[in-house]
């Protein structure tokens, strides 16, 4: 038998107690006030990197040329993004693996607008197929 196993009614009492003070000398506000930081910073690096793909992008729809970055939208060229995605799980892996891609280069991505991105989705038959 380990010591975690003899000791184990010892130690679940250590850290309540332990947990018990933590919590009443530092107060929960600091610890709100701190994730609101790191959600702002972590927002506003995301929006950076937004604007830095469709910068690298060209800054435009490649149909109708809208410029606004608030309504453009990165698109796969062939299709196959939610594929992609599923395949590399979360959002940060898969937005940290597009920026990779199109700082290498690849020609597998386009700007569109809202717009022009569900036309195309349309067009393609790449819209929701499951019963409505």
């Amino acid at each position: 038998m380990t010591y975690y196993q003899k000791h184990k009614e010892e130690r679940l009492t250590y850290q309540k107690e332990y947990g018990k003070k933590y919590r009443e000398t530092h107060p929960q506000e600091d610890y709100i006030k701190h994730l609101e930081k790191r959600r702002e910073k972590s927002r506003l690096k995301n929006q950076e990197k937004r604007k830095t793909l469709l910068w690298l992008l060209g800054g435009k729809c490649v149909r109708c040329g809208e410029t606004d970055f608030r309504c453009l939208q990165l698109d796969h060229v062939n299709g196959g993004g939610h594929q992609e995605f599923l395949k590399l799980r979360n959002r940060v892996n898969y937005v940290n693996y597009q920026f990779d891609q199109i700082q290498s280069g690849s020609i597998k991505y386009q700007i569109l607008c809202a717009n022009c991105n569900w036309k195309k989705k349309y067009e393609n038959k790449e819209h929701y197929k499951g019963k409505y």
